[in-house]
């Protein structure tokens, strides 16, 4: 087959080419200006032969034909230059772009057309054509490959992904203000009524789904998730509680109204009061409701009523054991995995009684009885007095749960001695109240003013026990250990940990273990006796002790100081001065939260100072336990908090009335805050114009009891 190729620069060339050529390539390089024609030349061979289908590759030839004056056609090197008399095509090239190949023509009119052309302006060869073809409504086809398509659809690509973009931001926007303002904000997820009762109450997150409540003469336990009471049992008999009203108006019979507050018995005028038997049983049922003690162990819920201890099964609610005690109960106490009662005979000699939580197995021991020594009594008299606020006892004794066994500490006076220290700065020079008050002095005076009422009252004086004791320790309620037995100088205390117990006197303290022995002893910051705890948690199970035991460490704050010890050895790892330390908890990432004031140590060096410029206010301070640093400190505006998991929560609620610490004379309300752990600011506040009876908090799920309803707040968190 002939092939004419007219090169750009006007050469023109004719190749004898067969089919064997398209597999492998032909190359063609024009010998006038050197340019290399080859993919011009393949193009057409592609179209020329592929009808034939595909041939077997053969030796690819490479074309270098002599060339003669321009115009003229020249035969190339090996190639014959008639043509064969089965094919013969002329390929046309564009006369606009040279070296391009004709492909199409122009729909209007009819003006060949390449690739570069059809870019340009598609089936039609200019503009005017194009308004023409549109003129006669000629059908013109659209050429994928048009310039102006090409751009219109990269454009069009391109809002597509601006406005997805925008699209997708403003939906992030969206659902970031929904959390914000919507999602991230606390809301009653689930309330339930009860009936009203002001003698009682608990709630208990067992699990985050699983509530335990405790509600006047109820004890109930609800599934939060399924929102439904899983069972429900009276804790008080109806027929027993109405027997015992029978029998009680009927012993005091016209003095009943008396008794139930009804008729002043110094007022003759007033007139006896009619006693219904209702009155008396529920005089009865919130009597005995106040004394009712409910603590969850295990699987076991256990009930102190004022004479049996009785275990209710977790996934019933039925009662299971019952341990009845015939003496006094005095206290209440629990461990891990026991429960612990102390009772009082009518001899006044104490009884311990342990029972484990699972079981129910009782075991009993009576304390040992501690005579104090009849000499010590004549070493108080001297040292006692109403004048210093300072009582020194010769002898007491004091049982402590200790958690694995219970501690007898014995304490007898060796030496008494009361210390006094100056409690107010020396007065300098004159002060307002000698000068005429003004405007601008008077707060001054009245501070002057008070500060000499409290000279006149104390003497500017404070006085603390640094009397010399004998401290005896035992063991009581399992395994045996020996007695330990030491002095100390000042008021001795005994805080009981998981694994240590920690005994303070004065400036000292002494940490023992579980069987009496002594690990170490160090000095403390300030002595204990000038412990002032500014606030305390209304709703804690337990009380608050100064130490807190925490992997390797021990934490333990004073009046003026907290400071960390190694547990092992009692080396001093670091101390930090905070002054008024309530409390101290840790948080899942082991970070450090203390409860404090903004005090100085001038607070505590001169306690009676009256000084209006103190602004002395409570403060929520993060602490690095690994040196002590002060990551922030924000005011608190709570009486406590609470940490679960990576959430902080703090609670101030108050009864009104009186108000609370944080809003004297406030009426009654509840204020709960949640914290950002980062840096302490509230990221969220809810009210209530009720007072919780009582509020547990297990990662976003906050159930509050009152005293006519549950609710179960809960929050979306990222």
């Amino acid at each position: 087959m002939n092939i004419k190729i007219q090169c750009g620069c006007g050469a023109k060339y004719v190749l004898d080419v067969t089919p064997a050529h398209i597999g492998s390539g032909v190359q063609l390089i024009c010998q006038a200006c050197g340019t290399d024609n080859s993919r011009m030349l393949q193009q057409i061979l592609q179209q020329q032969f592929a009808p034939m289908g595909v041939l077997e590759p053969a030796p690819q030839p490479v074309f270098q034909p002599a060339m003669t004056a321009p115009g003229n056609e020249v035969a190339s090197v090996g190639l014959p230059t008639e043509p064969t008399p089965l094919m013969q095509a002329e390929v046309q090239m564009c006369r606009k772009h040279p070296g391009c190949v004709i492909e199409s023509e122009c729909v209007v009119c009819r003006k060949p057309l390449c690739a570069q052309c059809l870019e340009q302006f598609g089936y039609v060869c200019s503009p005017f054509c194009k308004e023409k073809a549109e003129s006669r409504r000629i059908p013109v086809p659209q050429y994928a490959g048009q310039r102006i398509a090409v751009e219109r659809n990269y454009w069009r690509q391109v809002k597509i992904a601006v406005w997805s973009a925008a699209a997708v931001v403003i939906l992030l926007l969206g659902v970031g203000v929904w959390y914000l303002l919507v999602a991230s904000k606390p809301r009653v997820a689930w309330s339930i009524k009860l009936p009203p009762s002001d003698y009682g109450g608990y709630c208990k997150l067992v699990t985050p789904t699983q509530l335990m409540v405790w509600h006047g003469n109820r004890l109930a336990r609800y599934d939060i998730e399924r929102r439904r009471e899983l069972w429900s049992t009276p804790l008080l008999d109806k027929e027993q509680l109405a027997g015992q009203a029978a029998a009680w108006l009927a012993r005091h019979g016209e003095d009943a109204d008396i008794h139930l507050g009804k008729r002043n018995p110094w007022d003759r005028s007033a007139k006896r009061q009619q006693v219904k038997l209702s009155d008396v049983e529920e005089s009865l049922r919130a009597g005995v409701a106040m004394d009712l003690k409910v603590r969850l162990l295990g699987e076991s819920v256990w009930v102190l009523f004022p004479d049996r201890l009785v275990q209710f099964d977790w996934a019933t609610g039925k009662p299971g054991k019952t341990v009845p005690f015939t003496d006094r109960i005095e206290r209440f106490e629990t461990s891990r995995d026991a429960l612990f009662v102390i009772m009082v005979d009518d001899l006044g000699r104490e009884n311990l009684a342990r029972i484990d939580a699972q079981t129910g197995q009782l075991t009993e021991q009576r304390v040992p009885a501690v005579a104090p020594p009849a000499e010590s009594t004549k070493k108080v008299a001297a040292a006692s007095g109403f004048e210093t606020g300072v009582s020194v006892r010769p002898f007491r004794s004091a049982l402590i749960n200790a958690r694995q066994n219970f501690v007898l500490m014995a304490v007898t006076l060796v030496e008494a001695k009361i210390a006094q220290y100056r409690a107010m700065e020396e007065k300098s020079g004159k002060g307002a109240l000698d000068r005429e008050i003004t405007l601008a002095n008077s707060g001054q005076a009245v501070e002057d003013f008070m500060n000499e009422q409290q000279r006149e009252h104390t003497g500017g004086l404070r006085h603390e026990d640094e009397s010399r004791y004998a401290v005896t320790l035992k063991r009581v309620l399992g395994e045996s250990a020996a007695d330990w037995s030491g002095e100390v100088s000042g008021r001795p205390d005994l805080y009981a940990l998981d694994t240590v117990d920690i005994l303070t006197a004065g400036k000292s303290i002494r940490v023992f273990d579980k069987a009496n022995t002594k690990l170490w002893e160090s000095t403390l910051g300030f002595s204990m006796a000038q412990r002032n705890v500014f606030s305390t948690d209304p709703y804690a199970e337990e009380f608050v002790t100064p130490a807190v035991e925490h992997g390797n460490r021990l934490y333990f704050f004073d009046p003026g100081v907290l400071t960390c010890f190694e547990l092992a050895t009692g080396k001093v790892l670091w101390r930090l001065q905070a002054v008024g330390v309530s409390g101290m908890q840790f948080d899942d990432k082991g970070t450090l939260y203390v409860t404090a004031t903004s005090a100085g140590v001038d607070a505590l060096r001169y306690s009676q100072q009256v000084d209006f410029s103190r602004n002395i206010h409570p403060l929520i301070l993060k602490v690095d336990p690994r040196n002590g640093k002060i990551l922030w400190d924000v005011t608190r505006r709570a009486q406590a908090f609470r940490i679960a998991g990576k959430f902080i929560y703090a609670i101030e609620a108050t009864k009104g009335g009186g108000g609370s610490i944080m809003r004297p004379g406030a009426p009654e309300h509840m204020w709960l805050y949640r914290l950002e752990p980062d840096t302490g600011r509230a990221l969220w506040d809810h009210y209530d114009k009720r007072m919780p009876l009582s509020w547990d908090c297990s990662g976003n799920v906050i159930p509050l009891l009152f005293r006519d309803e549950i609710q179960v707040l809960k929050f979306l968190s990222l």
